[in-house]
Formats: structure tokens, C-alpha cells, sequence
């Protein structure tokens, strides 16, 4: 092989690797772009579930309210004390809730809300908040079905205690 010959093929290499560098890197930025794509197609469907997830625990909360004071005042009423302290703490403490949970249902968005035009940045804020809504809400419903369940023990007591007086 002559010098010119060994010449040509560095050169025919070289290109061929520049080449393919080039298309490496329009091939690396192209997939960049589609995964960044998915990626927010993925936390725009998790934004949806929280608020699907959300708004259902705010109905929920909202329909278990009333029926929490409605149970305890029955409860409190057939011991003898509806007028005790006892049910105006409770009172109380269920109008601050009911106030509460308005407000945490309010930042529930409405399952019309459309997510596409946010950007990433927004989207991680809307999931935070959120969340930290969806989470409070759990915690009220929590704590009333908690005194639900509670009511229905003080229920089994009081009808324990009717069984045994006949």
C-alpha cells in the first residue's frame, strides 16, 4: 500500500467517524426530548389520579361531616348529655373542620381541569400542593371516622347498659 492509499482511508475514516458523532449526538438530543416528553406525560397522569384521589376524599369528608355530628349528638343525647361540655367541644372543633374542609375541597381543581398547558415546574407545584391538601384530608376523615367509630362503642355501651337494667 502506497502512502496516498493509507492517506485516503485515515481520511474516509475520519469522516465516517465525524459522521457518526454528529448523528450520535442528534440521535442523544432527539431521545433527550421524547423522554423528557414522557416524563411529563407520566406527571401530568399522576396529577390527574391525586386530583381524582383528592376530589373523592373531599366529597367524602364533606358527606362525613354532618353524619359525625349527627352520631355524637345522638350518642351524647342518650347518656344525658347533650349539653355538656363535652358536645360543645365537639361542636366546636366540627365547625372549624367543616370550615376546613370547604377550604381543602376548594384546592381540590374540578375533574374538567386540564393539566397540557403546564410545564414542568408547574406541574411539580400543582402535585405538591396537591398532595399536601389530599393529606390533610385524609387526616380530617381520619379523625371522624375515628369518632364515628368511637360513637358506635359508646352505642354497644349504652345498649349493654339497657340489656343488663331489664
Amino acid at each position: 500500500m502506497d502512502s496516498n492509499t493509507i492517506a485516503y482511508v485515515g481520511m474516509w475514516t475520519g469522516i465516517i467517524g465525524a459522521l457518526s458523532g454528529i448523528a450520535g449526538s442528534i440521535m442523544g438530543f432527539v431521545a433527550y426530548r421524547h423522554s423528557r416528553k414522557v416524563r411529563e406525560a407520566d406527571r401530568r397522569l399522576e396529577l390527574d389520579k391525586l386530583r381524582n384521589a383528592a376530589h373523592i376524599a373531599a366529597v367524602s369528608l364533606v358527606d362525613l361531616l354532618p353524619r359525625a355530628l349527627q352520631s355524637r349528638k345522638a350518642v351524647l343525647n342518650a347518656r344525658g348529655m347533650l349539653h355538656s361540655g363535652l358536645m360543645q367541644r365537639f361542636q366546636e372543633q366540627y365547625e372549624q373542620d367543616l370550615e376546613r374542609a370547604t377550604e381543602l375541597a376548594g384546592m381540590v381543581p374540578n375533574t374538567q381541569a386540564d393539566f397540557d398547558s403546564l410545564s414542568a415546574d408547574d406541574l411539580e407545584k400543582e402535585i405538591t400542593e396537591l398532595d399536601r391538601a389530599k393529606g390533610w384530608i385524609d387526616e380530617l376523615l381520619g379523625t371522624y371516622q375515628a369518632a364515628l367509630a368511637e360513637d358506635e362503642k359508646m352505642r354497644e355501651e349504652i345498649r349493654a347498659n339497657a340489656l343488663a337494667k331489664k
